[in-house]
């Protein structure tokens, strides 16, 4: 019979190592599920509503397993988790990878490069999207007191 502090030793070796394999797996899970959250964050905190002054669209946001459902109207940008209530009724559908579309939206890869590429595809108004494109600030004109610091 093993003493009771190596069977305990044991135990919490076993443990311990679960618990590393099982953040190693949830961090995982948390990086894929942040490309889209980051991407919904981005539009919110990067959208410019003077750029917006006179467009409306709705847009729905296909990034892999994630949807978002992207509003526009009124110097105003609503982004929601999940599809469209009415798919049929939005300007257009984008797929994409979180990534590939960050570079359209405030980038500047251009959208027919993406498409060429197979990186993203527009079912719908493509001029909707070049126009959504252009309604966010690059990260160097969000905080510029940070240039001067």
């Amino acid at each position: 019979m093993l003493p009771y502090a190596t069977v305990m030793l044991v135990v919490l070796v076993g443990v311990s190592v679960l618990a590393l394999d099982g953040g190693r797996y949830m961090s995982l899970q948390s990086q894929l599920q942040k490309g889209a959250d980051a991407l919904a964050l981005a539009i919110r905190t990067r959208f410019d509503a003077a750029a917006a002054r006179g467009f409306a669209a709705e847009l729905a946001l296909e990034l892999g397993e994630d949807r978002l459902a992207v509003s526009v109207a009124d110097g105003r940008v609503d982004v929601v988790r999940g599809a469209p209530h009415r798919v049929d009724a939005v300007d257009a559908v984008v797929s994409a990878a979180p990534g590939a579309l960050a570079a359209v939206l405030w980038d500047g890869r251009p959208l027919t490069a993406a498409q060429a590429a197979g990186e993203l595809t527009v079912r719908g108004g493509a001029e909707v999207v070049r126009r959504f494109a252009t309604l966010f600030r690059a990260p160097r004109d969000l905080a510029p007191e940070a240039a001067n610091a």
